[in-house]
């Protein structure tokens, strides 16, 4: 079951991939490429921060914990998805 579950956590999060790198050239205009980077680089920390995380907090606290951690991180981030503004381009 959990096999399953991660499986489709990474499938369905892969499917978002589209949305967050036409959204970041739509809005940033002639800076896509800068903004491009720092989304990029914030996305592989996040990543590098994962790897040893996850287990800690498997071990400590068990699967439930941990996916469930991810859920509310989730709907945290597709909340924050609100507030961009694709209307208005950033041209500073």
């Amino acid at each position: 079951l959990a096999i399953v579950a991660l499986s489709l956590c990474f499938g369905f999060g892969e499917l978002t991939e589209g949305a967050y790198w036409s959204s970041i050239v739509d809005v940033s205009g002639r800076h896509a490429g800068s903004a491009s980077g720092v989304m990029n680089m914030w996305t592989n920390l996040g990543g590098v921060i994962c790897t040893p995380l996850v287990p800690a907090l498997v071990g400590w606290f068990g699967w439930p914990f941990a996916l469930g951690s991810a859920a509310v991180i989730s709907w945290i981030a597709g909340l924050l998805w609100l507030g961009i503004r694709s209307d208005e381009t950033f041209e500073g």
